[in-house]
């Protein structure tokens, strides 16, 4: 730019010794290093001079309190650069932002400031939203809308220009950069760039977090421009446009804190005073968010009629075909239910499966098979076969909920659908009974399943299945070489290292982005325990300290058939179907498509799992599980 140094950072500080340093480091670590760091302490007693003091390359200025505006103009004026920044003590410089402004001011030489964009973070840096950034139209009729420079720290001055504007108005306590930013727009030209140059972090002190006092500051700034707008008719209506965008602006700031102070108990009296604050700033806001209220109102209401309606619709659209109608079993005994159609190759394993485990009974609900499922399952003792015809996609959660509550209501219930074969650690030492007594002990309402998918070394068009025969025999790979774990949230956690797991070889081989391969398959059904939210997650419920394994058979001989199906007749819903459409997309162009990848790996047990930390268990239940197996050995001694 023609000068000995190019660019100076001032940094103002009050009472933010605390943070001072960070902003100083953001300058010092510049792709183009500052010519010249000022910090400007406006009568702090925090001591910020002791921060300065190990960092020779930096000048210190010390002056009695005199505010913002004040400290800025001592910067100013004591700059020998011809571009200057001002960052606050609690924010921080990107690493580009000096190199970003000095190439957007040498594109646009006659600016009397440029800017970036910004991102707004937390006390820890950590981002909230996406980076803002406006793009400069006409300056001065933009900022008078409501201004596009979002963070002072993002704009990097021409020194000599802010001097001859007179740089910032000292009588003003807040908003003085927008009223420089005004000021400069009425005879110089503004220029943007859209590279996000500066951090603002929110902490709780900032200074622009009262909104009342701000759009106070805002206005007042804002009329100052009232005369020389009104001689433009473009800048008149933007004029006018601003003094109400400001209000609503302001005002919705103030609604939102006050929603959440209201959703804190505690702070009942804060929402009430927020909302009239936001009533006398503009009551525009309110009114849209109670517009907003009232159309979620309607929405849910309309919602809760349509699930009534279902709900009394399944009770007299399900018909009895087989088996009790009613049952009676213990909190130590355990019921399966499984919504089925055609499920021909899997009925017989499913049923020995369950059976094999200790499970007590099993209720089918069929979904309009076309094949002899009911059948099948019809020649078994301790087995209940309902059947309905109403839509699986508009039915689905209801159809569970119906079946857990009628026959498992107050005692525990396992979900399962036809190719969910369910399995928990150590379950060859471990009884169901003794698991369940177990969950009882503690106070546990729910377990939660991580599902295995399954499938065969052989392509997909080469694998056939027998009903007679066990459907799983062929299907003893897996690959969980996919599979991304997020914190779990649908209920109370004892032990956390449970998560939920996304992707899987279904993401790898089709691309899926399916709900999650978590379920809370095994729930006890109480009044407090909302089955089936989300599909497959219980809510209000404490889950257990271990998890439990779904092993999935999806790829088998009917895999072809049944997506084919699915994708056509769309009866998952819009969700899932979503995901069989992906499944036909490839498998119709590879029917050989093989799943078994150098990853896959041979299923030989539920334990090995915990190793590969797919599964996880606490001390306690191992703890619990060694106790059950030196009682089985004293036993099967005596």
């Amino acid at each position: 730019m023609g000068c000995s140094r190019c660019v100076t950072v001032v940094i103002t500080t009050y009472n933010h010794a605390h943070f001072l340093a960070e902003a100083i480091d953001s300058v010092i670590g510049q792709n183009h290093p500052a010519d010249e760091i000022i910090v400007v302490d406006d009568g702090s007693s925090d001591d910020p001079g002791t921060v300065v003091a190990s960092r020779p390359e930096v000048q210190f200025i010390r002056q009695r309190k005199q505010g913002l505006a004040s400290a800025r103009n001592t910067g100013l004026w004591a700059a020998s650069s011809e571009a200057i920044v001002f960052l606050d003590a609690d924010d921080r410089l990107l690493p580009n932002a000096l190199e970003q402004g000095l190439a957007c001011l040498a594109r646009e030489p006659r600016s009397g400031l440029v800017y970036g964009g910004h991102r707004r973070t937390d006390a820890k840096w950590g981002p909230i939203g996406e980076d803002r950034y406006d793009p400069v139209g006409d300056p001065y009729t933009d900022l008078l809308r409501g201004k596009p420079i979002g963070m002072h720290a993002a704009v990097m001055y021409s020194r000599d220009r802010l001097r001859e504007i007179g740089g910032f108005d000292t009588s003003l306590q807040r908003c003085e950069d927008y009223d420089v930013y005004l000021r400069m727009a009425q005879t110089h030209p503004i220029a943007s760039h859209p590279n996000t140059v500066a951090e603002y972090r929110i902490h709780g002190a900032n200074i622009s977090l009262d909104n009342r006092d701000m759009l106070h500051w805002i206005l007042k700034v804002h009329e100052r421009q009232k005369s020389f707008a009104l001689a433009r008719p473009d800048a008149a209506k933007a004029w006018h446009f601003g003094r109400s965008f400001w209000r609503d602006y302001y005002s919705e700031q103030t609604l939102v804190s006050a929603k959440q102070a209201w959703i804190q108990s505690s702070h009942k009296l804060r929402a009430i005073r927020g909302l009239l604050n936001s009533m006398l700033m503009s009551p525009r806001p309110a009114a849209r968010m109670a517009m907003r209220a009232a159309r979620m109102a309607i929405r849910a209401g309309a919602k809760s009629i349509i699930k009534k309606y279902r709900t009394l619709r399944l009770r007299t659209g399900v018909y009895h075909v087989y088996g009790k109608s009613r049952l009676n079993y213990s909190q130590d005994e355990l019921v399966v239910i499984c919504v089925v159609r055609n499920g021909r190759i899997y009925v017989n394993s499913f049923i020995k499966h369950y059976f094999g485990l200790g499970v007590k009974h099993i209720v089918f609900l069929d979904n309009g098979s076309t094949d002899d499922t009911i059948q099948i399952a019809s020649k078994y003792d301790n087995v209940t076969v309902l059947k309905t015809d109403l839509p699986y996609s508009k039915y689905e959660n209801l159809m569970k909920n119906y079946l857990a509550r009628r026959f498992s209501k107050g005692r525990w219930n396992l979900c399962a659908d036809i190719d969910e074969f369910f399995d928990w650690p150590f379950s060859r030492t471990v009884s169901i009974g003794s698991l369940l007594r177990y969950l009882n002990a503690r106070g546990y309402t729910a377990v939660v399943a991580q599902m295995l998918d399954l499938f065969s070394d052989l392509p997909l068009a080469e694998v056939r299945d027998d009903p007679e025969e066990d459907v799983t025999k062929n299907y003893k790979y897996y690959d969980i070489s996919n599979i991304s774990k997020v914190a779990y949230i649908y209920s109370r956690l004892s032990y956390d290292h449970i998560k939920m797991h996304l992707g899987g070889i279904r993401e790898t081989i089709f691309g899926t982005k399916t709900l999650g391969l978590t379920k809370a398959a095994l729930v006890f059904v109480g009044p407090r325990i909302q089955l089936f939210k989300v599909w497959h997650h219980a809510e209000n419920a404490y889950l257990a300290n271990f998890t439990c394994v779904l092993l999935h058979y999806p790829f088998t001989s009917s895999f072809y058939d049944k997506v084919k199906d699915a994708a056509a007749t769309k009866r998952y819903g819009p969700v899932t179907s979503d995901e069989y459409d992906l499944y036909w997309a490839r498998l119709s162009r590879e029917p050989r498509l093989t799943l078994h990848l150098d990853t896959a790996r041979r299923y030989i047990g539920v334990e090995p799992l915990i190793d590969e930390g797919f599964l996880v268990a606490s001390s306690d239940y191992l703890d619990w599980v060694g106790r059950e197996r030196r009682c089985s050995e004293k036993s099967s001694l005596s």
